[in-house]
């Protein structure tokens, strides 16, 4: 239900920033974690903002991860277009943040990716997208030390994305 509510608040936002950005506004998203997002086209430049919520059903005491936060951003551009079709640079960051059951203290996760994305648009006010690239993690374990990760993205549909363009 709370999702619900989400899509319907970035619906709202979406269609007032539209109005003064003159960008054309869809919903859809980039990343699995952050499935509620906005896209603004302007002039072939491209502009993902998307969030996540998770909040689990943990046993009192276990220390399970309970809540977990997502937001994400991305910024593409078409070096390439051909009507249907756009092909270009991409550059993302996603932060991600879990909380446990209890007192504890969470971790986080920064993701930043940069590669190459393409769209394809079956009808004019849906798009796909599809990328490949690299990606570095940083991860903050709530003890211990912190980790950097290499490495490359697109080898699976969750690198897959859609757009419903607003009329």
């Amino acid at each position: 239900m709370r999702k619900f509510f989400l899509l319907g608040a970035i619906v709202v936002l979406a269609s007032s920033f539209s109005a003064t950005a003159q960008a054309d506004t869809g919903l859809g998203f980039l990343y699995t974690d952050a499935p509620v997002g906005v896209f603004f086209d302007l002039d072939g430049q491209y502009i993902h903002v998307g969030v996540g919520f998770d909040k689990n059903d943990v046993p009192e005491g276990s220390g399970a991860v309970e809540t977990e936060f997502t937001v994400a951003g991305a910024w593409m551009k078409d070096m390439w277009e051909n009507g249907d079709s756009g092909f270009g640079p991409s550059v993302g960051v996603m932060f991600n943040s879990r909380s446990p059951e209890g007192d504890g203290d969470g971790d986080s996760m920064t993701h930043i990716s940069v590669g190459l994305r393409g769209h394809w648009n079956p009808v004019s006010s849906f798009s796909f997208w599809v990328g490949h690239g690299l990606a570095i993690d940083l991860y903050s374990p709530p003890v211990g030390d912190s980790t950097t990760d290499f490495s490359l993205t697109g080898a699976n549909v969750t690198d897959m994305g859609f757009t419903w363009w607003l009329p």
